[in-house]
């Protein structure tokens, strides 16, 4: 049937399809500042695992040992690194969904640069897949920031109560 609506174009039609730098420059640059903002929380988040890591040695041997010491201080470190474990991943899984999500986003932007009516369909089936992958990648990034908050507030209390246990 020659004259059957498209559906969808090939990979390889995509891949022929050169889109002008200045209609998705703005969206790049977007998305860079959004995974730089991300990386920025990875590092912070891994960088309060090393901090429980350097200070776990160097806490009293009458605090430190399985038994010893005050269950409050324990419970309140030990949540700081799962706190702080969490928001890792959960910077990871933002990166992972934000790239999956701006591929989608060149991908429609591409389909609807051939201007062909019967691509509709697929143009919008991109966009509801990229738009479900933002939200979600956004809601990973604000997950990871609280995390990341709370993580530091457990290991501010962990060591406010060791002052008040010495």
């Amino acid at each position: 049937m020659p004259n059957s609506p498209k559906k969808h174009l090939s990979e390889r039609d995509l891949l022929k399809i050169e889109l002008p730098e200045l209609r998705y420059q703005v969206d790049m640059k977007l998305f860079d500042h959004g995974q730089d903002l991300s990386a920025e929380l990875l590092k912070l988040s891994l960088a309060g695992i090393a901090v429980v890591g350097v200070l776990l040695p160097l806490l009293p041997k009458s605090v430190s040992f399985p038994g010893a010491g005050d269950g409050t201080f324990k419970l309140l470190f030990s949540s700081s690194v799962i706190a702080f474990a969490i928001s890792t991943s959960t910077a990871l899984f933002q990166r992972f969904f934000a790239s999956s999500a701006m591929f989608h986003h060149v991908k429609a932007m591409k389909i609807a640069f051939h201007d062909d009516p019967s691509l509709n369909e697929a143009i919008d089936g991109e966009i509801d897949t990229r738009l479900k992958k933002f939200t979600l990648a956004h809601s990973l990034l604000k997950a990871t920031a609280i995390l990341l908050a709370t993580g530091a507030a457990l290991l501010g209390g962990a060591f406010i109560r060791l002052m008040f246990i010495l």
